[in-house]
């Protein structure tokens, strides 16, 4: 969760584009919101967001994190050919949060479909175009 501690302003580090916020206003963002900043395309955001945070325009709640306990999946995919995947994540995937990582560029995948549930409840259905080479990419899937 996160409050801006300002006047109304555009926080521009909140995903995928920033938003406006009143002062005092409080929002979920849904996701790891570090993970998803230093996802994202411009590394100046999380230099902001953590100025921010630091110097407490912003107050950060961190609500479900995940620790040593929680259920989370890790697999990697490719194999030249193929650019559908199932993966089992081993738990019920209906809400889960899913992230790729491709080990040959050492950046995140921005662009794959994902479907939660597919072909059963404990499986993602991850689709890429075009297809990776052997052991490429990393999924993660997040309860």
């Amino acid at each position: 969760m996160v409050t801006n501690r300002l006047d109304c302003r555009r926080v521009r580090w909140i995903p995928p584009n920033g938003r406006i916020m009143d002062s005092n206003e409080t929002i979920l963002v849904p996701g790891v919101l570090e993970t998803l900043l230093s996802a994202g395309l411009d590394p100046s955001l999380f230099d902001l967001y953590e100025r921010e945070e630091a110097d407490g325009d912003v107050s950060i709640r961190k609500v479900g994190y995940y620790t040593a306990g929680g259920d989370y999946h890790v697999e990697t995919i490719g194999d030249g050919y193929s650019t559908i995947f199932d993966v089992d994540a081993g738990f019920d995937t209906s809400s889960s949060t899913v992230f790729l990582y491709d080990l040959s560029r050492e950046t995140m995948v921005q662009f794959f479909g994902v479907e939660r549930g597919v072909p059963a409840a404990n499986w993602v259905r991850i689709t890429l175009d075009p297809a990776p080479a052997p052991g490429e990419i990393e999924v993660y899937v997040f309860e």
